[in-house]
């Protein structure tokens, strides 16, 4: 067992959260606690943490405990009353106050104003509190509640272990509450009611199903995300220490949610897994810190501040698209040579590579500071192919790595700009490759945390050679990608089928064409593959499903003609649709891209950018 002595930071909670989450082998189970706030949120921060969720695969649970605890609120409508309640209250304050300052408005109280102004400001403050109050009671709690549920019941745990522990639950709890043994020891002073059990003994009946469930499925880590913050389940530490960023987005941030060390020593000897907890505010911070702005407006609401906090500290870079059409020169490498990049790109690191890479095997304030100083300066004594390799690598990481790695290679996607032609291309090389290739083949799908910036700067200048050899390379190889990117930016018409033959609302959604395939199968049965997964919910609009489908398929949005309703049409997901994954083997025939010797037939665009690049040109078609 282990005693924290030093307190950590905010900050290196969060790179160490991070890290443990990117882990194929880290399981995360959510406690009731959570699931009812997840349930408040707004739409917007709930469909933004269902993605969140989906990037951790298979590897979300909900204890039975949990769902039960859950379902007893839901069917009590615990939290429609507790919302009642509070506008009750806060009404009838707000009437008490109307009748008591009477008093005192005999007066004038406004200077300037008679002594009627006063009250009759109080007589519209309280109105206008009255709608307040109706517009928070006609809060739509099933349709939040559904969306909940659904999700919890697509990550079940199928464990025995409440019902196994009940018969000794008593006998044993009382033990360990005697001792002060964690979780849930303060629980002990709940008594009984007539009517119903005090359920002191739900925290340890939660917690032996987390540990066996963890033990069934060889965790390494286990992170419990509940909003429990009594010493029963934590480590009583002091103030955290902020750094200068952390203090101008919220002034006051609860202390660091280390797990109570008795509680992580029997998750240690059971299962031989670290333990760690995670509370919404600790989860928002790690989405501001590692998931803007892709999950901020869940970061927002999970820190309780306005999405305008994180300007201030990290202000919003203006939209990728408008920033890679402002290049006004080309690359000056030729096609033969971005051929030679995408070999390099392929290879293990050369030295220097693999020293830059070692960077990241650091501890987190040399980690922090090497992430803070990355930029156009630490690729410069780089060749263009090693660039392209090191890129390459980094970006292997990043797709199923630790948070810091993402970040860092987020921030050089980001600073392409910055860089001269021949070294953006360079670098950009290197993330297309990894986003498309794997193990040397091309991939089922083109997969990348930044998939739709590295479409988005499709359109810078220096890109263009790149992708038409990249282009080409895939073609010929049979990618299964079901888009391809060959510098031309050409739009792809995606159809949403729905059933018009059943009245129902929303209308069913049957398929989604893709260049004429279908991408959508029946009779799904793993949670993982199916549409509504991807969705964390059974029902969304068309932009939601489309742009779903194309982050998983690796198609780019803002390229994308969208036929068969509006985009904020809703439409109703069956259960068991699932997503298709086509192979190099399935797919329809490929046509080859046509080779155009030089100055013939080929487009008068064609013609003046390649009219001094005939060597290239040869070598394209000789080694293609």
């Amino acid at each position: 067992m282990q005693i924290t002595t030093l307190p950590e930071t905010p900050e290196a909670f969060t790179i160490r959260v991070a890290e443990v989450l990117n882990l194929d082998t880290t399981h995360v189970y959510f406690d009731t606690s959570f699931l009812m706030w997840l349930t408040r949120v707004g739409e917007e921060a709930r469909s933004q943490f269902f993605s969140w969720a989906a990037t951790l695969e298979n590897r979300t649970h909900i204890p039975l405990w949990s769902m039960h605890e859950f379902y007893r609120h839901h069917t009590g409508g615990t939290l429609r009353a507790d919302l009642v309640h509070r506008v009750d209250d806060l009404l009838a304050a707000a009437r008490a106050f109307q009748n008591e300052v009477r008093k005192y408005a005999d007066q004038a109280l406004f200077p300037g104003q008679s002594e009627a102004a006063y009250q009759d400001s109080v007589d519209n403050a309280l109105e206008t509190l009255r709608e307040i109050g109706d517009a928070a009671k006609a809060w739509d709690y099933d349709r939040c509640a559904s969306t909940v549920i659904e999700w919890m019941n697509t990550r079940a745990c199928k464990e025995r272990t409440v019902f196994d522990s009940i018969a000794s639950l008593g006998a044993k709890g009382a033990v360990r509450y005697t001792q002060d043994i964690p979780p849930g020891f303060l629980d002990r002073r709940k008594e009984d009611t007539p009517t119903r059990g005090s359920n002191r003994f739900g925290d340890l009946l939660f917690w032996e199903e987390v540990v066996q469930h963890a033990k069934s499925v060889d965790a390494a880590a286990v992170v419990v995300v509940t909003r429990d913050r009594k010493p029963d389940w934590f480590d009583a530490t002091s103030e955290p220490q902020l750094e200068h960023d952390w203090k101008k987005v919220k002034a006051k941030w609860l202390p660091v949610p280390n797990p109570h060390p008795t509680l992580a020593f029997e998750l240690k000897v059971e299962t031989n897994a670290q333990l760690l907890l995670l509370d919404e505010l600790y989860l928002g911070a790690l989405l501001w810190k590692f998931e803007r702005p892709k999950f901020e407006r869940l970061a927002a609401v999970a820190i309780s501040v306005s999405p305008g906090h994180f300007d201030k500290v990290d202000p919003a870079p203006r939209p990728v698209k408008s920033r890679a059409s402002k290049r006004h020169e080309q690359t000056t490498l030729g096609l033969q040579d971005v051929g030679l990049l995408l070999d390099a790109a392929s290879n293990g690191p050369t030295e220097r590579v693999a020293t830059l890479l070692a960077r990241f095997n650091q501890d987190a304030p040399d980690l922090d500071d090497f992430i803070d100083q990355l930029g156009v300066g630490t690729l410069e004594p780089l060749s263009p192919n090693e660039i392209a390799n090191f890129t390459r690598l980094l970006h292997d990481k990043a797709k199923d790595g630790a948070g810091p790695v993402v970040a860092a290679a987020g921030k050089l996607l980001n600073i392409t700009d910055a860089m001269p032609a021949n070294m953006a291309a360079a670098s950009y090389t290197g993330f297309m490759m990894s986003a498309y290739f794997a193990d040397g083949s091309p991939a089922p799908r083109p997969t990348s945390p930044f998939i739709e910036d590295l479409f988005a700067w499709q359109g810078d200048l220096a890109m263009k050679r790149v992708l038409k050899v990249l282009g080409m390379r895939l073609h010929n190889l049979r990618s299964p990608a079901l888009y391809v990117p060959d510098g031309k930016e050409q739009r792809l018409t995606l159809l949403v089928e729905h059933d018009a033959e059943q009245r129902q609302n929303p209308v069913l959604l049957r398929q989604i064409y893709v260049k004429q395939r279908a991408v959508l199968v029946d009779g799904e049965v793993r949670p993982d593959s199916q549409l509504r997964t991807l969705l964390g919910a059974g029902e969304a609009t068309v932009r939601e499903i489309t742009r779903a489908v194309s982050r998983h398929y690796g198609l780019p949005f803002e390229l994308l003609d969208i036929e068969g309703g509006d985009l904020d049409d809703p439409r109703f997901v069956p259960e068991l649709l699932g997503l298709r994954e086509f192979s190099r083997f399935d797919q329809d025939p490929v046509p080859e891209p046509m080779a155009v010797a030089p100055g013939e037939n080929a487009a008068p665009e064609e013609q003046e950018e390649h009219e001094v690049e005939d060597d290239d040109l040869q070598f394209d078609l000789e080694e293609e």
